[in-house]
């Protein structure tokens, strides 16, 4: 210390010294770059340093005084031979800047200022948006638009529960989906897809690259209900390519729970079968495996109930021939969104069997236009069974449901056993017929397998004659029959004189 002596002309002189030390803690580490809203890690390096210890951030240029500070330390450990304290420092409401860290060591005379200040640079997206009303059972996508924040390379998106923190790893109890996903393309959106079965919210957190996680937003995912509520169908065992009916219905079909409702059926819904273990959770449009059939615009719908005609096609474009009897599930969608959910049938476990018959056998094993008394044979057919013939427009069959659309080639369906007996009119196209098969107590159902129609054969003959192509009574004629294989010691002719079809 210096002091001016009396009398003197202003010479100064030193009456006592302070040792002010040096500053403690020396130096601090932080784990990653401070960003609004993570919570870094700050590691401290000194000499006595306790668990008494507090750490706060003031802006810079401010002094260390309480009044003054945006974020306080939470201690977390202190290092060996207390050289070493860490402190977890949350960065939520502060904004971006240049801020002064302040240590108060135990057992000194308040806080000292750090030398090197803490840049807490700009967090990454403050919103986000979701592809529709989270339900249980139906996905949800949360998505950070590229038009609201251009996302980096390795920056991370995450749902976590409601009830934990963003800064911290924690279990999520997802039945389907991630939850979490790390960007691989920059300036593109990030979208992170879940679904749970579960009643649960969820908080949703975003990583800047070099940084941390921080909270989006302040407002929950919370999960409505699964609507429709059950499914019906007629019997638990179906066959392939038979039609049966679907019911959805809510909580109450009929009275004012179900006019109270939020959700009502309507034309744009859609439905699909797919194999139980398959699951409802991917869209069948994205991913087909697993899928027996989708249907829109159901047949008839009210607002508690919708009712849907369906098959699973035995023939056709989407026909997926099955191998073993395969229990499925129902799928929902409600118009107006993307995403299907499972519909819980009642009854218990619902399994569709492979369709039967599968094939046939002919007689003649070459069936040919204006044939006579054609037989097609079924394996494992039985008395009651039955089947006619239809034919298609095109060069491929096109529909689901061709026996209900095409042009009746036989007639009425009739019975299917011992054999099915048929005439093949002379007009029909050179193209193949659909078999159609009613078994005893069960709707029609396509077989796989088409009727294939040859040529007639032969197919034409010359008269020569005396009286010049014309044939007289008591008159010799010759016919010479134009076809392929035909043999005279084999094959055999018979005049009648009416249509050979009305004779037979």
């Amino acid at each position: 210390m210096t002091s001016l002596l009396p009398g003197t002309s202003g010479q100064l002189v030193s009456i006592a010294a302070y040792d002010l030390g040096t500053v403690n803690p020396q130096t601090y580490q932080v784990s990653f770059v401070p960003r609004v809203g993570t919570r870094p890690v700050l590691t401290f390096a000194g000499f006595d340093l306790t668990t008494e210890d507090r750490v706060m951030l003031v802006p810079e240029g401010y002094s260390c005084d309480d009044e003054y500070a945006v974020a306080s330390g939470a201690f977390i450990k202190q290092g060996w031979s207390s050289e070493s304290t860490r402190f977890h420092l949350p960065l939520i409401g502060v904004a971006h800047g240049s801020y002064t860290v302040c240590y108060d060591a135990g057992g000194s005379f308040g806080y000292v200022q750090m030398r090197e200040p803490l840049a807490v640079r700009p967090g990454g997206p403050s919103s986000y948006v979701l592809s529709n009303t989270p339900m249980l059972g139906r996905p949800t996508e949360v998505l950070v638009e590229h038009s609201t924040y251009a996302a980096s390379v390795n920056d991370g998106l995450r749902i976590t529960c409601a009830s934990c923190s963003c800064f911290e790893e924690s279990e999520v109890d997802l039945a389907f989906g991630l939850p979490s996903v790390t960007v691989t393309e920059a300036s593109k959106d990030v979208r992170l897809r879940f679904g749970v079965s579960k009643q649960s919210a969820f908080a949703v957190c975003y990583r800047v690259h070099d940084s941390g996680y921080a909270r989006v937003g302040n407002s929950l995912i919370r999960l409505t209900p699964s609507w429709p509520q059950r499914a019906a169908v007629p019997s638990t065992s179906i066959m392939q390519g038979q039609r049966f009916v679907v019911e959805l219905a809510g909580p109450a079909a009929d009275g004012a729970e179900a006019n109270n409702s939020p959700h009502a059926f309507s034309d744009g819904d859609a439905l699909a079968l797919v194999v139980a273990s398959r699951g409802c959770w991917d869209n069948p449009a994205s991913n087909r495996a697993g899928v027996l059939t989708t249907f829109s615009s159901p047949v008839e719908v009210t607002k508690a109930k919708g009712r849907w005609r369906t098959l699973v096609p035995s023939l056709g474009p989407r026909k997926q021939l099955l191998e073993s009897p395969s229990e499925y599930i129902v799928c929902y969608r409600e118009s107006g969104q993307e995403e299907f959910l499972e519909v819980p049938l009642e009854g218990g476990v619902h399994t569709i069997s492979p369709v039967q018959p599968a094939a046939f056998t002919t007689s003649p094993e070459v069936v040919m236009r204006g044939m006579l008394d054609v037989k097609l044979t079924f394996p494992r057919a039985v008395s009651g069974d039955a089947a006619y013939i239809v034919s298609f427009d095109g060069d491929e069959v096109v529909s689901d449901d061709v026996c209900d659309s095409g042009k009746p080639v036989t007639g009425p369906a009739t019975a299917a056993f011992p054999s099915f007996r048929f005439n093949v009119p002379r007009h029909l196209e050179q193209k193949p017929l659909v078999v159609c098969y009613i078994k005893a107590g069960a709707t029609v159902a396509e077989v796989p397998q088409l009727l294939e129609i040859c040529p007639t054969n032969p197919e034409r003959y010359v008269v020569e004659s005396a009286s010049s192509g014309l044939v007289r009574q008591h008159e010799y004629a010759t016919l010479t029959f134009v076809g392929e294989g035909l043999s005279a010691e084999e094959d055999a002719v018979a005049f009648r004189d009416e249509p050979c079809a009305a004779s037979h």
